[in-house]
């Protein structure tokens, strides 16, 4: 041990089991302290809960997630929210099943289960990136990450979110450790434990899908494994693990899905476009349909495959500009993660990663880091996905400080020497808690594979003939090369498209993709606007407005109007001037679409959000009554007019009036709507009287904002 008292790093084995007191009274120091903290980060989770107790999900991801897990604890299926419910591979099996388990104690609460249950899971996630640090280099590195993690503001309000991450983390944490226990002792015996838990990652996201090959190829190159054949069985270690839920897709699609359906596809193609961030999919998609009239005809399957063939097409065709923005996509996750750690945090990350070259525990888990990076910059992303890497992150930062303090003339066992029998317990109930997980995912596919009938999850009505038709005759921009000036943030951009029309949809395809200064540069291509043409002139406003020129979209929204305009396009400008905080001319365009079509409630109901957003609480409050005696059956006025009640504190009323849009018919196009309502009315508490009447006094909250339509007006 005298060794690990010179500065630095010199010592890289792990030290015998110790069996001096000295050594066991730090151990149980060190964890009694990384207790306090993973209590410390635990309490301001369960605050964070707290504070977003009844808070309905956002759309997308997080509520795909909870309909999953509801449907696993009430059928034990994994399936989507149809009628009647049917097997659907669109996410992996692991966290919906997560959510089923959180949810059985108590299903009153709701999303409020899951969200407990994951602030007690980030707790348990603490002490385990204390123990990562504390085996990768020493004890003062494990509680230095723990305290990170514990205190780091975007773990903390990711906790009230049912993203996917902070069940991802405790997967990922998984894994870590079993690598840096290879990496310190490696042998046949670890590298199978490595990769069982890549594998056991893989049931739960995709992100690691690479990761069995890479590992053989490197234990090959080494010399860890013997031959060839042990690291081919090695990497067939690391997918073993998918082996039920490739069974459980083969009867259900009669296909070969090895991951999640909706992994990444759509973000894999609009990175060969091109795109850095990740778009919202559901406007993808939306526009997609509208480029190929085929598109809605197509079953899930076949849209992926689609995707993934155009995806594979734009990259051969122009492999470097794929490759340069697969170096945009790098540059700009580093910078999230620059967001994430600090300046600071980023200076101890590098002194950490130099610290790592004499460290295999250490070197490992830069590895990891490296290959996330590189693995997210292949596609579009998005800054939550580096969230599962904070504790990796932390152990390096805290690697780094105690680099720096040995620089000082600190030394010592706390700063230098590896503890590898800590914490046994902990990551023993841990891996029990994650084989508990794959078990009862085990128990969900057996229990489908059982109970439903093979092909259950083929889509009725798929035209399979079609499909090789269906991608020739799809007509998708192509990715072509452009600077963009005073920037370092080049983007591809389509070639001219063969029709105006084509290239209008295109534009609108960049804009819902979070590109406006792609569509910009396509309208340009056009020519300016013709006096006569209101809706390209919209666009070309819409498309300012989301670059920022401000003033130059109010210009194009002046020339636009005119007498007689189309009720459609009259609404869109509105929707406009609304977005952009230009109350005065929504309302002159609203109070002519009313006089022009009493008996439309989309206007009433649009003129009286924009009248709440002024403050005028009794004039918004009559519009959206007339907007639902106009048309019963118009959810966004109920919406509209309960946000009006509760931001008033007449919390009963809102209550019956969502009972009352609850009680109106079914239309499919509504279903969302529905979904919404339905979270703000689980989301009133029974103890909530009514206050008073309305008042303008103080301002209320901002309501639902009506979202931009380009089909017209509402029937």
């Amino acid at each position: 041990m005298r060794g690990c008292r010179r500065r630095g790093f010199s010592s890289t084995k792990w030290p015998a089991r110790g069996n001096s007191s000295a050594m066991f009274h730090a151990d149980r120091l060190a964890m009694g302290l990384a207790l306090c903290v993973a209590l410390l980060g635990g309490g301001l989770r369960l605050a964070q809960v707290g504070a977003e107790r009844g808070k309905p999900l956002y759309q997308g991801d997080p509520m795909q997630y909870y309909r999953m897990g509801l449907a696993v604890r009430r059928t034990g299926a994994l399936s989507d929210a149809g009628t009647p419910p049917r097997p659907t591979a669109d996410r992996a099996i692991s966290y919906p099943a997560f959510i089923a388990a959180a949810t059985w104690p108590c299903p009153a609460l709701g999303a409020d289960n899951v969200r407990l249950a994951q602030a007690l899971l980030a707790a348990l996630c603490i002490l385990l990136t204390y123990l990562l640090g504390a085996r990768a280099l020493s004890h003062a590195c494990g509680l230095l990450a723990a305290g990170f993690l514990a205190l780091n503001s975007q773990a903390i309000g990711g906790v009230s979110e049912l993203y996917i991450e902070c069940f991802f983390t405790f997967i990922v944490l998984l894994v870590a450790l079993a690598w840096t226990r290879w990496a310190r002792s490696p042998g046949w015996a670890q590298s199978v434990s490595v990769m069982s838990w890549v594998g056991i990652s893989l049931a739960c996201r995709s992100t690691l899908f690479a990761l069995p090959p890479l590992f053989a190829l490197g234990t090959l190159l080494r010399g860890s494994l013997g031959s060839w054949k042990k690291a081919l069985l090695l990497c067939l270690c690391g997918y073993a693990a998918l082996l039920p839920w490739v069974m459980r897709n083969a009867r259900h699609f009669h296909a070969f899905i090895p991951f999640e359906r909706h992994a990444a596809t759509l973000n894999v193609y609009t990175a060969s476009l091109g795109v850095i961030e990740n778009a919202p999919n559901d406007r993808v998609a939306r526009d997609l349909s509208r480029l190929n009239p085929q598109w809605s005809q197509m079953s899930g399957l076949e849209r992926n495959g689609a995707l993934l063939r155009m995806a594979a097409e734009n990259v051969r065709r122009r492999p470097l500009d794929y490759l340069k923005a697969c170096a945009r996509r790098m540059l700009f996750l580093i910078g999230r993660f620059i967001q994430l750690l600090g300046a600071g945090g980023l200076a101890l990350l590098a002194v950490g990663l130099w610290a790592a070259a004499r460290n295999p525990a250490l070197a490992a888990l830069a590895e990891l880091t490296a290959y996330w990076l590189a693995a997210h910059s292949l596609m579009s992303a998005g800054g939550r996905y580096l969230l599962p890497l904070l504790p990796v992150a932390g152990v390096l930062m805290g690697a780094g400080v105690c680099r720096v303090l040995g620089w000082c003339g600190a030394a010592g066992a706390f700063l230098t020497t590896p503890a590898p029998h800590s914490g046994k317990r902990t990551l023993a109930l841990s891996e029990g808690l994650a084989f508990l997980i794959y078990a009862a995912s085990l128990g969900v596919m057996a229990h489908e594979i059982w109970a439903l009938p093979g092909g259950s999850g083929v889509e009725k009505g798929s035209s399979r003939t079609d499909f090789a038709a269906a991608c020739r005759a799809f007509k998708q921009p192509e990715p072509g090369h452009e600077r963009k000036t005073g920037g370092w943030r080049s983007a591809a951009a389509p070639a001219a498209a063969a029709d105006a029309g084509l290239a209008r949809e295109t534009a609108r395809l960049y804009l819902d993709m979070g590109e406006p200064g792609q569509a910009l540069r396509i309208l340009a291509g056009l020519g300016p606007a013709r006096p006569g043409d209101a809706e390209l002139a919209l666009e070309y406003a819409q498309t300012l407005a989301a670059c920022g020129q401000r003033k130059a979209a109010l210009a194009y929204l002046k020339g636009a109007r005119r007498p007689g305009l189309e009720a459609g396009l009259a609404g869109r400008m509105a929707v406009l001037y609304q977005q952009m905080k230009e109350y005065g001319g929504a309302l002159s365009l609203l109070d002519q679409l009313i006089l022009a079509q009493p008996a439309q409630a989309r206007w009433r109901n649009d003129r009286g959000v924009v009248e709440m957003l002024l403050g005028r609480r009794d004039e918004a409050a009559e519009d959206f009554l007339a907007a639902i005696d106009l048309d019963p059956g118009f959810l966004p006025a109920y919406l509209s007019l309960g946000a009006l009640y509760r931001s008033v504190g007449r919390f009963l009323e809102a209550g019956r009036l969502y009972e009352q849009a609850l009680s109106q018919p079914a239309a499919r196009e509504g279903a969302e709507l529905r979904r919404l309502i339905e979270n703000e009315r689980k989301s009133l508490r029974e103890d909530e009287a009514p206050t008073g009447r309305i008042s303008s006094r103080s301002a209320p909250a901002e309501p639902p904002m009506p979202q931009a339509r380009r089909e017209g007006p509402h029937a």
